[in-house]
């Protein structure tokens, strides 16, 4: 079973809390989650009728982009149980357990079969 830190419902309680494959695959679902949510954005955007004295500049289009692209990032950061979550969830059941990536932790010395060595 993994040791990695998880709320109730098997989330890692934070992004800082996890290592190696573990913490690259939450970075990747809430990089997936923010993707959608910047879409949802765009498309709320697109929905409502345009409004202003003067037409939107180009510069205008690509400010709001990254600042749709930003708070997108910010919500499902600060948002624990949305789709990242979900797909962490199911997706971290495939990697290996901790303790078998390798990872070497400090313990007393012994030989096999209780021995010292």
């Amino acid at each position: 079973m993994s040791s990695a830190p998880v709320d109730g419902v098997g989330i890692p309680a934070g992004p800082g809390d996890l290592t190696g494959e573990r913490a690259r695959l939450f970075r990747a679902a809430q990089d997936l989650e923010a993707v959608f949510f910047q879409q949802m954005l765009q498309a709320m955007r697109e929905a409502t009728p345009p409004g202003g004295l003067t037409p939107e500049s180009t510069g205008e289009k690509v400010f709001r982009s990254m600042f749709d692209d930003e708070m997108a990032r910010r919500a499902v950061a600060q948002h624990e149980r949305g789709l990242a979550a979900a797909l962490y969830r199911q997706l971290s059941r495939h990697l290996p357990p901790e303790e078998a990536t390798g990872v070497v932790h400090p313990g007393p010395l012994e030989a096999p079969h209780g021995g010292t060595g």
